[in-house]
């Protein structure tokens, strides 16, 4: 009996948590109930940066840190637009600073789920949790992008989680 209750304790302890919502909104959610949430939350979208597949927003408060940009993603079905992608990040002055917010991205989700550091190219990066529409998949990434200019910005990218299946 004692090995049972230790094989299910170990077991509880190594799942790994999907992320099922983002900033109130369900994963899947469809872009009008999406759409109507967030401007709860968030106020109005950014013309320039939403059209009928994408909402976004600058300067926002989201988790107890200030992301200069959130874009959530809807991929259609024929009949609805689902939220399949949000993608937030933080504009950096430089490399060092990227890797700053990086990692302290990274230590604010640890208690939540599971992260595995990941390299390409000599370029550090974190996934972690699970993909909702498929358990093989990670379910984030917290990763450095450099832009022309050089500048930088450190990404928390959800997704894409594949609510649509298309299949020949």
């Amino acid at each position: 009996m004692k090995h049972l209750f230790f094989i299910l304790l170990l077991f509880v302890g190594i799942t790994a948590t999907a992320q099922t919502s983002i900033c109130g909104v369900k994963f899947g959610e469809t872009y009008s109930n999406a759409e109507r949430i967030l401007e709860n939350k968030f106020g109005e979208k950014i013309p320039y940066l939403s059209d009928n597949s994408k909402i976004g927003y600058v300067n926002k408060v989201f988790a107890g840190f200030y992301w200069n940009m959130i874009t959530f993603y809807f991929q259609s079905n024929g009949y609805n637009k689902l939220l399949y992608r949000a993608i937030l990040s933080i504009d950096c002055k430089d490399l060092n600073e990227a890797r700053k917010w990086r990692d302290t991205i990274k230590d604010a989700m640890a208690s939540k789920y599971e992260i595995v550091q990941k390299e390409d190219n000599n370029w550090n990066y974190y996934v972690g949790g699970v993909d909702p529409t498929n358990n093989d998949k990670w379910g984030f990434c917290i990763d450095i992008i450099k832009f022309s200019n050089g500048t930088y910005a450190t990404t928390l990218d959800y997704g894409p989680y594949m609510f649509v299946k298309e299949e020949l």
